[in-house]
């Protein structure tokens, strides 16, 4: 006799006597009464519903009981930091872009899995298996004293297996718990947890602090979609906690798929950020956004690799996977690496036209910012204000979704071409260049329009 979870699907083969079945689930084969089976996969706070009932009965396990099991989960520290290939010298007299592309990113990883590495090996297990066993003992001290509207839904939450019940059951708890007083919220930090045996967060309500600063519970969110990062990062077991890491991925082997976020926001998306839907910002305001949340990336059969700082990753929401497809080469490549940053051109142009004029006055050129993370692209229009004055602040805003790469009209030279909007309510425009690259005496330059020097937008704009 096996029981199976609610929403597998199956398929009836063969009608029996009275109201039993002969059915197929999953690649076994099975009997079962009729009533029992719906045409219609349930909704996740259906499942959640049905899971409160399967361990709020007699027989069901209690929370104690499944805090125990959670909690016997042992970290065993990080992996070891895999060192990128050293670079082959270019031999050609006038390397590719690819090429020095390739030579480029493999030199960067390799530099950057280098400090990785140095850090994580000062790092020592015992410290995260200590703050595990200290919540192991706060949560079965305090779970029994929950309030009795909570305990169902902390039972749900537990004994749920599918990462969508988990979420509904989530949500209702984070709803239960508004107003109830700390001693309560502490006991739900600890005991509304679900950890793999490696001690990875794999869903919870946990105590986190918002953008003002006040501590509050912060849920996981059932977030599906694909991330891609620029450099090498290190995945940890809890989101956040440093001491917790689990490994170091390669941008290269992006993109990486997503099933949680752990957030404030009601929902991970592409561009769900009211700044972002907004048609300029002020530098100063942009770089004072932050995601305040991590993701947790998974393999293809949902085993979870580690958690992510959202801020390093450009995250596609599971409704634009093509978009994250298309966009892949420019990722891998080191396209984005290479181009991320503030572009500018300090010389201005003068009234003659252009960079090539005689006149003695200069004034302030555009200034592109290129955020393949955020996926925007933000800009400043010519001014006839003279270049040494302070720039003007209001950035125009340009979302990003799909990325391609192409070539340019002269030779060993890499477009860069995205689909863009300028807000959410217009429609997306394909060919949209965001510059090119090129090699000159083996080395790597960049340009977009007359922005060819990499800045900061604090040195920029003067900002502290």
């Amino acid at each position: 006799m096996e029981t199976l979870q609610s929403g597998t699907e199956c398929r009836i083969t063969e009608k029996l006597e009275g109201d039993w079945l002969k059915l197929q689930c999953g690649g076994r084969e099975g009997y079962a009464p009729e009533p029992l089976f719906g045409a219609e996969m349930p909704s996740s706070e259906q499942r959640a519903e049905e899971a409160t009932k399967a361990v709020s009965g007699s027989g069901g396990v209690s929370a104690v009981d499944l805090i125990q099991k959670n909690y016997s989960a042992r970290y065993a520290g990080p992996a070891p930091v895999p060192l990128a290939p050293e670079v082959a010298p270019v031999t050609l007299a006038v390397p590719t872009v690819a090429q020095a592309l390739h030579d480029w990113y493999a030199a960067e990883i390799r530099k950057d899995n280098k400090a990785l590495a140095r850090k994580l090996r000062k790092l020592k297990a015992k410290a995260y298996n200590n703050v595990l066993a200290q919540r192991r003992t706060k949560a079965l001290e305090c779970v029994t004293r929950l309030p009795a509207e909570l305990q169902p839904q902390v039972e749900a939450f537990l004994a749920a297996s599918e990462a969508e019940a988990q979420d509904a059951s989530v949500r209702k708890l984070q709803e239960a718990t508004e107003g109830q007083p700390r001693e309560v919220l502490d006991c739900v930090d600890a005991a509304v947890v679900k950890l793999d045996s490696r001690g990875v967060l794999v869903g919870g309500l946990t105590w986190g602090k918002t953008a003002e600063g006040t501590e509050k519970l912060k849920p996981t969110r059932y977030s599906p979609g694909l991330a891609f990062i620029l450099r090498p990062q290190v995945l940890t077991a809890w989101p956040g906690r440093a001491d917790s890491a689990l490994r170091v991925i390669d941008p290269r082997q992006g993109p990486w798929k997503v099933l949680l976020a752990h957030t404030y926001g009601e929902k991970t998306g592409t561009h769900r950020e009211r700044w972002k839907r907004l048609k300029a910002t002020q530098a100063a305001d942009y770089l004072q956004q932050k995601n305040n949340g991590n993701i947790l990336l998974v393999d293809e059969a949902d085993v979870p690799l580690g958690w992510l700082d959202m801020d390093q990753a450009a995250f596609y929401e599971e409704e634009w996977a093509a978009s994250a497809d298309i966009s892949k080469p420019v990722f891998t490549s080191g396209i984005a690496a290479f181009v991320q940053g503030v572009w500018w051109n300090p010389q201005g142009f003068s009234e003659a036209g252009g960079a090539g004029g005689v006149a003695t006055t200069r004034y302030q050129d555009s200034v592109y910012v290129i955020d393949f993370l955020r996926l925007v692209k933000l800009e400043t229009s010519q001014t006839s204000v003279p270049v040494r004055n302070p720039y003007s602040e209001p950035l125009q805003s340009r979302q990003l979704r799909k990325l391609y790469q192409g070539e340019g009209i002269y030779e060993n030279e890499l477009k860069v071409v995205a689909e863009c909007r300028g807000h959410p309510d217009f429609l997306w425009s394909t060919g949209e260049e965001l510059g090119s690259i090129t090699v000159h005496k083996g080395r790597l330059q960049y340009k977009l329009k007359t922005a060819n020097v990499r800045t900061t937008l604090r040195k920029l704009y003067r900002l502290r």
